[in-house]
Formats: structure tokens, C-alpha cells, sequence
């Protein structure tokens, strides 16, 4: 019999947790969307940020392109404060000219280069500490062709991805088909109700992504016994 093979009494290596699933949201806590419909709504309208945060602020205006569509009257009629109340029907009719419905622009504008000013919300080599303690996957509401994108900004590939053509949040499904179980970073009450539907843990993490991965990676990172 073979006799067991000897350390010179250094002490085992500690064990290491089974690496778990954490599932992210891409819109909501990978990727920062907002450089690029910024960009969108100053092509469409002139609008700058600061116009952009006036008409939001009325809460009457339903997504970033009903916006540049109120945005464009308003500011060819000098920007009047506070815009008319009702919505964009009202602005269109009491400052003038109505662009019309731009929501086919704003996806070709934005699908034909607007898309490259998203900014990824966390960097690539954190991506990559995360996924040596854990298993990665990532869902969007993107299709696969507007993923391909994302992921050049975002500088980082995943293995495993929810697009579109899989499943839309909230149905669980979105995270269950990656894993039984396990942890879901995203943002708000969609993906709440996500994390709830697969019985995966909810992380939101608000205006910090970079604190809840870090704080992810120090924990899984950790031997076995070392602490929570």
C-alpha cells in the first residue's frame, strides 16, 4: 500500500463554496443607457439634457421618444416654463409643429451608431472576478442582434443569456432556465417580482452596481467558515 502523501505540516487548504448562480440585468444594472437616448432625443429635437429633465419632471410623457416628440414644439417655442400641462397632444398644440410619431428614427438612429454611447455601469475586469467565484448569466430585453451590441460596449461575453426571444421579465422563466435557484442584481419592482416568480435572491442595486458586485465577490471569494 501506497503510504499518503505528506504536506510538511502545512495546513490544508481551505475549502471553497460551490460557485453559485448570479443572474444581471443588463439595462438596469450593466449597462448605462441613458448617454445614448440622450443623444437620440438631441438629434430629434434639439433638446438638451437639462430640456430632457424639465419634460420628464411633468411625468405626462410615456418613454423617451414621446419626449423628443413634445421636446421639438416646445423649444421652437422658446422653451415656455412649465411646458403646458396634458401631455404631448397639448404641447404639440399649443407651441406648433407636430414631428409626428418618432419612435422609427429614434430605433434607427439609435441602432445605427447612437448605441455605442452606452457606457457599462460595471467594468469588465470586475465581470471577470465575479465570474471566478460565481456562475454568470445575464438577461435583457434585448434581441439577440441588440445584445451583440451591448456586449461590445460592455466589454465582456457571457456564456449564458436570456434575450428577448427566450423570455421577458417578470415571468421567472427569464432566470430559472439558467439555474433551479440563485441571485438576480437588477433593478426595481419588474425585477423583484422576476427574482420572486424563480425564487432567486433579489439584489437592487440602486445608484451603486459596483458596490453590490464587490460586495458579491468579497463574500463568495472567502474560504468556507471565514465569515458571511
Amino acid at each position: 500500500r501506497r503510504a499518503p502523501a505528506m504536506n510538511d505540516g502545512a495546513p490544508p487548504p481551505a475549502p471553497r463554496r460551490q460557485r453559485p448562480w448570479i443572474v444581471l440585468s443588463l439595462e438596469d444594472a450593466l449597462l448605462d443607457t441613458r448617454p445614448a437616448v440622450l443623444s437620440v432625443i438631441h438629434l430629434l429635437s434639439g433638446a438638451t439634457p437639462d430640456d430632457v429633465a424639465v419634460l420628464e419632471a411633468t411625468g405626462e410623457l410615456d418613454g423617451p421618444w414621446e419626449v423628443a416628440r413634445a421636446a421639438h414644439p416646445w423649444i421652437r417655442a422658446g422653451r415656455p416654463k412649465p411646458p403646458p400641462a396634458g401631455g404631448w397632444r397639448v404641447i404639440v398644440n399649443q407651441c406648433g409643429f407636430d414631428p409626428g410619431d418618432l419612435r422609427a428614427r429614434a430605433e434607427r438612429l439609435y441602432a445605427q451608431r447612437e448605441w455605442r454611447q452606452e457606457a457599462p455601469r460595471i467594468d469588465a475586469a470586475r465581470m471577470a472576478q465575479l465570474a471566478d467565484v460565481a456562475q454568470l448569466a445575464v438577461v435583457t430585453d434585448r434581441d439577440r442582434a441588440g445584445y451583440a451590441r451591448a456586449e461590445v460596449c460592455l466589454g465582456y461575453t457571457f456564456a449564458h443569456v436570456t434575450t428577448a426571444e427566450d423570455a421577458l421579465r417578470p415571468d421567472g422563466a427569464a432566470l430559472s432556465r439558467h439555474a433551479p435557484t440563485g441571485h438576480f442584481v437588477g433593478k426595481g419592482p419588474r425585477d423583484r417580482a422576476t427574482a420572486e416568480a424563480a425564487r432567486f435572491v433579489f439584489h437592487d442595486v440602486g445608484a451603486s452596481p459596483l458596490a453590490i458586485v464587490d460586495k458579491m465577490i468579497s463574500r463568495l471569494a472567502a474560504p468556507v467558515g471565514a465569515g458571511p
